[in-house]
């Protein structure tokens, strides 16, 4: 097992907790990295990962080109002088996954391309009592701080979700899960601090009552 000793630029005043968090993040340099601040802070920036976006969204558009393909000749064949059996499919169940498949590929797509255009990564920065995100939606620069009082929780799903503000976000769905794992981890317990807790495999309501990985939050009581 890896020791704080060892970790390779582990901050010697950090919980010891966060060692292997902080390993997983500089292990994958090409997904995230991290530095400390002067502040007893820590930013972490998110790179942009466009290959896994473009595969994702062409991956679920041509699966649902190749569905709607293969049901319209089956279909075509089972009305067809040449077909013998005494019974027909119904095809609309698989038109209907097809058109699914085919419409959450160009959502995706048309997502990708234009928060693609930017180019830029994401950029947290979070100090005891303050959250920054530095992030582009849809090619909107968004830059917004926050405190214990405006954040609830920070969880991991398939994407990280910050529960602040008016409505909860999600960042860095194309993100390894384990460094996911990791930054959701750390924001967590440097921006609670001593309130901080992390439960992993529970249900939230934060995430339309499914299971989450992990959520950090502040005890109750400590604000």
């Amino acid at each position: 097992m890896i020791t704080t000793g060892i970790v390779p630029g582990f901050p010697a005043s950090w919980p010891a907790h966060l060692d292997q968090a902080w390993l997983a993040i500089v292990s994958k340099p090409q997904a995230a990295s991290i530095a400390t601040t002067a502040d007893n802070g820590v930013t972490i920036t998110l790179k942009r990962q466009p290959k896994q976006a473009w595969g994702i969204a062409l991956l679920f558009t041509g699966m649902g080109a190749l569905i709607v393909l293969g049901a319209w000749l089956f279909d075509g064949h089972q009305h067809s002088p040449g077909y013998d059996l005494p019974f027909r499919y119904n095809m609309l169940k698989l038109y209907l996954v097809a058109g699914m498949c085919l419409m959450g590929g160009l959502i995706l797509l048309l997502v990708t391309a234009l928060g693609g255009a930017e180019g830029k990564d994401t950029v947290l920065t979070a100090i005891p009592g303050r959250l920054t995100v530095d992030r582009y939606v849809s090619g909107d620069h968004l830059v917004r701080t926050y405190t214990p009082a405006d954040c609830r929780a920070i969880w991991v799903d398939s994407a990280i979700g910050i529960a602040a503000g008016v409505c909860p976000f999600s960042i860095a769905m194309f993100t390894p899960p384990d460094v996911q794992l990791a930054v959701a981890e750390i924001l967590g317990t440097i921006f609670w601090g001593d309130a901080a807790i992390a439960l992993r495999d529970v249900r939230t309501p934060l995430a339309a009552g499914e299971s989450v990985k992990i959520l950090i939050t502040a005890r109750e009581g400590s604000a």
